[in-house]
């Protein structure tokens, strides 16, 4: 069998109300390119490391950046390798797949979905990009780049928090270029942003507006207290400077 091959180990069917120790599959439905692989691979070694016998398989049809994989883990008291065709705890990062992703779980099994999904359910986001590396200042500056437009950011609206400032403060780092995972950033319609925000409450998730898309010869500028300066860019991260 080619190392690129995939084999999948057909299972009995069984109870959902059978008591099962440490014989589960997580799938993780995410993007190439997203820097997924890291996340993976620190949740597999975590169970490992707690004693349970488990492995890794990634499944994704094209190295190009932007389409999806599949990677999923596999714990079992036996030290299984193969891929399980069901999936127990299935995590829906892929907003293009969720819909079938979901689909394929069975009775009793359980979906983590991303912020990602309830926007683009929304129905009046335009586009979406995570901020990780570089902080919101890079990840604001990619997403102008990629949609060839201009940006005035409001630095007083960035929802900053406070333990957050003072570290920044203590090593002399800008906030605005600190990886900042777990953020999703949205451009949507002005005369939407209410009904957006709205939506996303319903969820459960905080929105903040914190300005406005412009003409692309207007440039990237970040206003700060009333005063225009071109939005930073960073070519590393922050947090570098800290460690």
């Amino acid at each position: 069998m080619p190392v690129t091959d995939v084999a999948v180990q057909e299972s009995p069917v069984r109870s959902r109300t059978e008591r099962i120790v440490n014989d589960f599959a997580i799938q993780v439905a995410t993007v190439n390119g997203s820097g997924s692989q890291t996340a993976n691979m620190v949740l597999l070694r975590s169970i490992f490391q707690m004693g349970v016998p488990v492995s890794g398989k990634n499944m994704f049809p094209s190295n190009i950046a932007g389409l999806p994989t599949w990677f999923t883990i596999r714990a079992n008291r036996y030290g299984y390798i193969g891929r399980r065709k069901e999936v127990d705890f299935l995590v829906a990062m892929n907003p293009e797949t969720a819909r079938e992703d979901v689909m394929t779980l069975g009775p009793g099994a359980a979906c983590v979905y991303d912020e990602a999904l309830t926007a683009a359910e929304s129905g009046v986001v335009h586009a979406m990009t995570d901020a990780t590396e570089g902080g919101l200042a890079t990840a604001l500056h990619e997403l102008a780049e990629a949609a060839g437009v201009g940006l005035r950011i409001e630095a007083e609206s960035i929802p900053i928090r406070a333990e957050t400032q003072k570290i920044c403060a203590e090593f002399g780092i800008d906030p605005l270029g600190l990886i900042a995972s777990g953020m999703l950033i949205l451009t949507a319609p002005r005369q939407k942003v209410d009904e957006l925000r709205r939506q996303l409450a319903e969820r459960g998730l905080a929105c903040t507006a914190i300005g406005s898309i412009t003409p692309s010869e207007d440039g990237r500028l970040l206003s700060v207290e009333g005063e225009l300066v071109e939005l930073p860019y960073y070519a590393s991260d922050e947090l570098t400077r800290a460690l």
